[in-house]
């Protein structure tokens, strides 16, 4: 029994995992192994505990981007899904979650994103905001029989402009 003893202490003496196990086991074994025990702090207070984590989330903030509240911003006046908002701009549903989570927006996106604000501020000119999402997805007479969103998806946005500029100006289309 005593060499299978002495077999152990000397296996936890080599293999660090077998330490730590028998340090954890019995606070008797770590005060040998480590030394004397220093005297603890404490828990940190919350406040100590904010301040440390405040810059980390200082930095979050500022490194969500504006644009990132831009694109939400521009989606919710528009009222519309991120799908359908991925269909009108032409990216893809990640592209637009991942803009409205704070990653970084690519020239032609802003581009896009842009435009379906210039969108939303000219159709409210003649439509109430909570119309504005059943129009994008309503077949329309002044396109040909064609919905909004499917113009969009076309690239054919000159045709689309026209019909918002008539909405507009309060002529039936």
């Amino acid at each position: 029994m005593a060499t299978t003893k002495s077999r152990r202490t000397s296996v936890a003496a080599t293999d660090p995992a077998t330490k730590a196990e028998n340090n954890q086991a019995s606070p008797e074994a770590a005060a040998t192994t480590n030394g004397p025990k220093k005297p603890s702090k404490g828990p940190k207070s919350e406040a100590q505990s904010r301040t440390a984590v405040a810059p980390k989330q200082s930095n979050q903030v500022a490194s969500r981007p504006a644009s990132a509240r831009f694109v939400a911003g521009v989606r919710s006046g528009l009222g519309v899904t991120r799908e359908l908002f991925a269909r009108m701009t032409g990216f893809s549903v990640r592209a637009i979650s991942g803009w409205e989570a704070g990653r970084p927006i690519s020239e032609a996106g802003l581009r896009r994103v842009k435009e379906m604000e210039r969108l939303h501020d000219a159709l409210a000119e003649g439509l109430r905001p909570e119309f504005i999402p059943r129009w994008l997805e309503a077949p329309c007479e002044g396109l040909g029989g064609l919905k909004p969103v499917e113009v969009l998806e076309r690239g054919e946005t000159d045709r689309l402009w026209r019909v918002v500029l008539m909405i507009g100006s309060g002529m039936p289309t």
